[in-house]
């Protein structure tokens, strides 16, 4: 980014859409490679199922499992749903 040292973020209302989208997908493809999530879909969901799996030592299941993100010690079966909150919608169900 032309003027911005690189521990300086930028100021995301200055840059064009094309940009936005182009910055979107690096910090995706960084967040995969350091496991942080690992799908292209919203990575809230990803991030809760790794953040729950490293705090309760539950083992993370293959993407292509189906029904269930995380097997604990006694291979009880966990789905784990996250929602990102913000401030245009009130509603805190899931």
């Amino acid at each position: 980014m032309t003027g911005v040292k690189p521990h300086e973020p930028a100021c995301l209302n200055t840059l064009s859409v094309t940009r936005l989208f182009t910055e979107h997908a690096k910090i995706e493809a960084e967040l995969r490679a350091r496991n942080v999530i690992r799908s292209a879909n919203s990575p809230v969901g990803d991030y809760a199922e790794t953040l729950f799996c490293t705090a309760f030592g539950w083992q993370m299941q293959g993407a292509s499992v189906k029904g269930y993100d995380a097997l604990d010690s006694e291979n009880v079966r966990y789905q784990i749903k996250a929602r990102k909150l913000n401030s245009e919608k009130t509603s805190r169900q899931l």
